[in-house]
């Protein structure tokens, strides 16, 4: 199905706009954005902190407009690229309805969101491998484990079937596409996929027959998954939460943090190539390719299995002895890590490798772009992404174990770290009287 056939499922109001034309030839990325990708082909959720204006929200549209093709459907508005998706957080958000909706049970209707819509879109482009990429701003306005809750668990059942497609559990369960509604409301019609007549209204699409029914839809295969599998997570959707860690916002549990690649957002000294190019919001006649965002892995050990990825027997010994080093460094604190984080060390390890072939075996990456792949490096990184930001609390909670994964970092060179544990330390005060955590 060419990309007018997938696009006669939106509403008819974006038809209307004209395609807009790419402003670049490319884009040029930065270390810390390929970063990103790494983290993003290890594991599609990530959350992105720092204090306000930092770029946090921009950067996630900057990735997506560097992944959109310009089909002549996508690329329909100037300020948002057809596979991005800006959720604002409410402080008022406390269950789920916000993210996956709700039935109403006096309307007999069943309340779509713009999230459940979104996922819909990015099945209709799972093949093309084309990212789409959720912008979950200001996450930690409301406790993200009130209303994130399900979409937490739901990402911890991701799968790789045998014809390599990750799958998950439903986030939206099939009952609510098989359940019977007000006869002018039709749950797939709201979803934005669209009958097969386009002229049909909702209550006559209701009232086909059952053998009209199974060939009601142009996308009738998006339809027969709804109602036998519910709503899924694709494997081409990118959620990336963005966070300001002050005193009007909410903390984040391990729960949340475990689940995802936490990133820190900072402002460096400004130079002079501050004036050489502004931020590339605008589409590209060569995006990026949408492999280097597609996760394809979700257990480390069925993919060496499986054969595809291997570890030496050194490598094996190295991982193990940083996971066990790390876990003696936190003896006696709640911060201990597990098999998820040992699980996500192998596969950022892997990613990274995968990354660096797609880019033409490291030719392709921009000339100042000095992308490290060797398994010290991942360590620096996992410590950054997963285990630093688990600590907080008081000098008698975490000060052991910091200056000991201090040490632990000088003696292995993992300098992102050290420097962010130094930042940590400090903040105790000479007093050791303050509260220490990983953010800014």
């Amino acid at each position: 199905m060419d990309a007018k056939e997938y696009f006669h499922l939106f509403d008819d109001d974006n038809k209307k706009a004209e395609p807009v034309e790419p402003s670049w030839e490319d884009i040029d990325l930065n270390d810390e954005e390929y970063e990103y990708i790494s983290a993003i082909k290890t594991k599609p959720f990530l959350i992105l902190g720092g204090f306000s204006g930092t770029g946090k929200s921009v950067e996630v549209k900057t990735l997506a407009f560097a992944t959109c093709p310009c089909d002549g459907f996508l690329n329909r508005s100037e300020t948002s690229p057809g596979n991005y998706l800006l959720i604002s957080v409410k402080p008022n958000w406390h269950d789920a309805t916000d993210i996956t909706g709700f039935r109403s049970s006096v309307q007999k209707k069943y309340f779509v969101t713009d999230f459940m819509r979104f996922l819909v879109k990015a099945k209709m482009y799972e093949d093309q491998k084309i990212p789409f990429f959720v912008c979950l701003d200001e996450m930690n306005l409301a406790p993200v484990e009130e209303y994130f809750a399900d979409f937490l668990s739901v990402i911890e059942s991701r799968k790789r079937r045998s014809d390599g497609r990750i799958v998950t559990d439903a986030l939206v369960p099939a009952s609510v596409f098989n359940d019977k509604y007000d006869a002018d409301f039709n749950i797939f019609m709201e979803m934005g996929l669209r009958p097969t007549n386009g002229k049909l209204k909702a209550d006559e699409v209701n009232a086909l027959d059952e053998e009209d029914m199974n060939e009601a839809f142009v996308r009738q295969d998006i339809v027969d998954e709804l109602k036998r599998d519910g709503l899924t997570i694709p494997q081409n959707v990118v959620v990336i939460g963005t966070v300001n860690m002050d005193d009007t916002t909410n903390t984040f549990s391990r729960k949340v943090i475990d689940r995802a690649k936490t990133f820190e957002t900072v402002v460096g000294e400004f130079g002079s190539d501050y004036f050489d190019q502004d931020i590339s919001l605008g589409y590209l006649k060569n995006p990026r390719k949408g492999e280097l965002f597609i996760s394809d892995e979700v257990r480390a050990l069925e993919m060496m299995e499986n054969g595809r990825f291997e570890l030496s027997d050194e490598e094996k010994e190295s991982v193990l002895a940083f996971i066990n080093n790390i876990n003696k460094d936190m003896e006696g604190t709640p911060f201990k890590i597990s098999h998820r984080i040992l699980n996500e060390t192998i596969l950022l390890y892997y990613a990274k490798k995968e990354i660096y072939k797609l880019m033409n075996d490291g030719k392709d990456f921009e000339g100042w772009v000095d992308f490290k792949t060797d398994l010290n490096n991942v360590f620096d990184s996992i410590l950054m992404q997963k285990v630093l930001p688990r600590i907080e609390g008081d000098y008698e909670k975490c000060n052991s174990c910091l200056v000991k994964l201090a040490a632990r970092c000088t003696d292995n060179e993992w300098t992102k770290s050290e420097e962010k544990i130094e930042f940590m330390l400090k903040r105790f005060g000479s007093d050791k009287s303050g509260f220490t955590s990983f953010w800014n």
